[in-house]
């Protein structure tokens, strides 16, 4: 897509700079944004990138335990509270971080998030 790339991450994977990256990006790239406004809410466009749909699509389809990660600085928190209301058999991972990795993330504290993955798949 065309955000632009995290600097301190593209500068150790090329030897461009972010900002030549994210020009080539916005002239490559259309947005996806543009072609999700053009189909109505109830579309199938909408409905694969979303749990919430209709009867067995959506979260019905999950009958397995599920790790969720949520940030309370992350834009997309309200989804995982509100999906761990519909969903039987949960784990809920919360803390004061990004949308990112919470071993690395910010604010902070940052914690052993692979060893919390490793113990919910023993778990399960």
């Amino acid at each position: 897509n065309a955000l632009p790339p995290v600097p301190a991450v593209w500068a150790q994977m090329s030897d461009t700079g972010w900002r030549e990256e994210w020009q080539r990006r916005l002239e490559t790239f259309e947005p996806w944004l543009l072609e999700w406004l053009a189909h109505p809410a109830d579309d199938p466009v909408w409905r694969r990138g979303s749990v919430r749909t209709a009867q067995g699509e959506g979260y019905d389809r999950y009958t397995c335990p599920v790790l969720l990660i949520a940030g309370w600085a992350d834009g997309y928190r309200n989804n995982t509270f509100r999906a761990i209301e519909h969903m039987e058999d949960w784990y809920l991972l919360a803390g004061p971080w990004s949308h990112k990795d919470p071993s690395t993330a910010r604010p902070g504290p940052h914690i052993d998030c692979d060893h919390e993955l490793i113990r919910f798949f023993d778990q399960h």
